[in-house]
């Protein structure tokens, strides 16, 4: 049998270094004597105990198969945990799980830790894991693909502690999906019992609990004091939903708020210049990119969306608008994942050029579309920037912009034409950012967006994850994004940065390249 630290060294062997922000100082408020108050004193420690968040978008469901965003995951994570983890040195190590083997190509056991409680009382068994692995793989939900391949058939619980279950062909990152926060184990009982009322009713074993849900408002959160780890060091959370960037600055200026995530690039400045506050900033483990919607013509033409590439000035536009905080970016996936091809470069800027695809295409008068964005600063001005560009090769744009649940269901059902998008990766495994864009078996919430379908990039695909060697795995994935960038599904425009603003009373808050930033190991001073 092959345990799981040998099986981790076949396919993660990138390092994801998390780090965190510096704190300042902070003097206990005190009475004329000198000496403190025990009013004072009563009311600093009530505020010690309750952290206020403000994050750009709402949770779309407490599911977290159903909630497959970067919004979602900066909640349930704190609610629910996983088999598997990622440590600060990016490798992975049991969590619920007290060891996972790959018992040969295709079969899998697991192992869990006893005595482990759900929010509901109900200890963790294996009927859990059971379930939770099989609802993913036996149903659409945001994840499906991961988990398309199991064997429905083969699941065993031989204990309350153990399953086994068997895939139906090799894959070399299937382990790495266990880690994925997404996920995360679910009490069976609570989800039958609960129905459809369980994606705002969530039951998980993390160190916080959901006991408060108002939808497009807030989310509240109490310590779970029966984590069977180390407990959370703050009693109350709550997370208010503040779309406006320069809206959440303002909560932390003004102390409505303790830490603020997505601070505008434009406003890292004023942070760092703020005696009372402080910024915590780290490379993303994401691209920003222009998609096309390829079922809509004229984007069906690859001669459309080649035009429209060359008539961006994208080192211009990611100067402009991440101030030389974000490199652009040159491939469909960012550099943190394995076999990242460096030897490519900026698409190149030609409009004269672009003229002529549009003209070969039957386009020479130009023609009237739009681009559909989130309201995130970034992707507004950058969508700006490229409405004026493309007016210079005589393709007039609209500019919808929407609020976050509202652009994620218009995107998946495919009523935009042009989109500002985003994806960002947990894990190195480079299969998970190009299946989950690129796959015609993932179109729509699966996070193929463009509706894109490649027979070749389909194969390259399935050849990714049936190799476990890491010479083919390399040359499979530099082909596959070779073949990506030519097809021209996206426009690449910047890798990301995460910026999160914290008040100076804030320690121990460790900005997460993914954004899923976790709030259990955070105090005040």
């Amino acid at each position: 049998m092959k345990k799981i630290k040998r099986i981790i060294c076949l396919f993660l062997v990138l390092t994801m270094v998390l780090t965190g922000c510096s704190g300042g100082t902070n003097s206990e408020p005190s009475n004329s004597d000198g000496n403190n108050s025990s009013a004072e004193t009563s009311s600093e420690e009530a505020k010690k105990d309750h952290l206020t968040v403000v994050m750009k978008a709402d949770v779309r469901s407490f599911d977290p198969i159903f909630g497959n965003d970067v919004a979602g995951h900066q909640v349930y994570d704190q609610i629910y945990e996983t088999l598997l983890k990622f440590d600060e040195d990016g490798n992975m190590v049991p969590s619920l799980a007290e060891s996972v083997t790959q018992v040969d190509d295709v079969t899998y056991e697991i192992k869990l830790k006893k005595g482990i409680k759900f929010h509901n009382g109900e200890e963790m068994k294996a009927n859990d894991v059971k379930f939770t692995i099989y609802r993913i793989a036996s149903q659409p939900c945001d994840i499906h693909y991961l988990f398309a391949d199991v064997d429905l058939d083969s699941f065993e619980t031989p204990d309350e502690y153990t399953v086994t279950f068997k895939i139906n062909k090799p894959n070399a990152a299937f382990m790495s999906y266990l880690a994925f926060s997404t996920v995360a184990v679910v009490n069976e009982k609570a989800v039958n019992e609960l129905g459809d009322s369980y994606g705002m009713n969530p039951v998980g074993t993390g160190p916080y609990k959901l006991v408060k849900w108002s939808k497009g408002n807030e989310s509240v959160l109490e310590r779970f004091d029966d984590y069977h780890g180390e407990k959370a060091l703050i009693k109350n959370i709550t997370i208010k939903v503040v779309p406006e960037p320069t809206n959440r600055l303002l909560e932390l200026e003004s102390g409505g708020a303790d830490i603020a995530y997505d601070i505008a690039v434009t406003d890292v400045g004023r942070v760092e210049d703020s005696d009372k506050l402080q910024i915590g900033t780290k490379d993303a483990t994401s691209i920003t990119f222009l998609g096309f919607n390829t079922n809509k013509e004229p984007f069906n033409d690859i001669r459309v969306r080649e035009a429209i590439r060359y008539a961006i000035d994208v080192e211009g536009i990611v100067k402009s608008v991440y101030m030389g905080l974000c490199p652009p970016a040159t491939n469909p996936m960012n550099p943190s994942c394995l076999y990242y091809d460096k030897t490519r470069t900026v698409s190149e800027y030609n409009v004269q050029k672009a003229k002529e695809l549009l003209a070969e295409a039957g386009y020479a008068d130009g023609f009237t579309t739009s681009i559909t964005t989130d309201e995130r600063k970034e992707r507004i001005d950058m969508a700006t920037i490229i409405q004026n560009q493309l007016s210079q090769i005589g393709i007039t744009v609209n500019i919808n912009i929407m609020e976050w649940g509202a652009y994620l269901s218009a995107c998946y059902d495919g009523q935009q034409e042009m989109y500002m998008g985003g994806w960002t990766t947990f894990t190195p495994e480079p299969s998970i950012s190009l299946t989950g864009t690129f796959s015609s078996s993932t179109m729509g919430s699966g996070g193929n967006m463009a509706f894109y379908a490649n027979p070749k990039v389909d194969e390259l695909l399935e050849a990714g994850i049936a190799t476990s060697d890491p010479a083919e795995r390399e040359k499979i994935y530099l082909d596959l994004q070779k073949e990506i960038t030519e097809q021209c599904t996206w426009v690449y425009l910047s890798y990301g940065i995460q910026t999160v603003g914290l008040s100076k009373e804030i320690q121990n808050f460790t900005v997460h390249p993914s954004g899923y930033h976790t709030l259990y190991d955070v105090s005040f001073k």
